[in-house]
């Protein structure tokens, strides 16, 4: 019941955006950017009346351009209420780092391209704080996957050809 009430929020959340930011059509170029594919404006709206559940790169996308915190806000409010313990909000939490190390690191990578063979003081503090932000966010996701339990690997049974 939990897991469906998330799922709900989260669709809600970003129909909402979606329609706020004039249309799936904004956000295809986003998509070719992140997601290295154009996307069909018609699953958004498939998506949107529950017909096709969003992915994580929709979550990530329309958050981008719309430039909102909402998801992550919603999320951060998940663990705060004891209900991150959940596997569905354990796997809200990854897509709230993915975010988080997509945007840090396109604005880093964007500081970055400014620089050239010299850096004014104001610039050299900017790609410092972006790339530090990005680190930051890297480090972070490395935290949380490590401590993710491991799945057990089924045995291979190796067959000796020697006979």
């Amino acid at each position: 019941m939990i897991q469906t009430k998330i799922r709900e929020d989260i669709s809600e959340i970003l129909s909402e955006l979606l329609v706020t930011d004039r249309g799936p059509a904004r956000f295809q170029p986003a998509y070719e950017q992140f997601a290295g594919q154009m996307t069909d404006p018609a699953q958004f709206s498939r998506r949107r009346n529950g017909s096709l559940d969003w992915t994580i790169m929709d979550a990530i996308v329309i958050q981008h351009v719309t430039k909102s915190d909402r998801i992550n806000d919603y999320l951060r409010s998940l663990r705060r209420n004891q209900v991150a313990m959940s596997p569905i909000a354990e796997a809200a939490s990854l897509i709230e780092i993915a975010a988080s190390i997509y945007k840090e690191s396109g604005e880093a990578a964007s500081e970055v391209a400014k620089c050239g063979d010299e850096i004014d003081a104001i610039t050299h503090a900017n790609v410092l704080r972006e790339l530090e932000e990005a680190r930051d966010a890297v480090l972070m996701a490395l935290d949380r996957i490590k401590r993710l339990p491991l799945a057990s690997v089924p045995t291979v049974v190796r067959h000796d050809r020697t006979a």
